[in-house]
């Protein structure tokens, strides 16, 4: 049960990280800014997770 919350915290922790300026920001922008931030904020992070297996596995 421990394992579970200590999980869960990592997660949010990790999204909170990853995405909380651009939510904050977006708060004061209109929809489609907002939408643009997601997407850029999805994207950076998929990108930066990429190349951390790339590292990873040494290619």
């Amino acid at each position: 049960m421990n394992l579970r919350l200590v999980s869960a915290g990592i997660f949010l922790l990790a999204g909170y990280l990853a995405f909380g300026d651009f939510l904050t920001a977006s708060m004061l922008s209109t929809p489609e800014t907002f939408v643009s931030d997601i997407g850029r904020g999805i994207g950076g992070a998929v990108s930066g997770l990429a190349t951390r297996v790339e590292l990873f596995f040494g290619r």
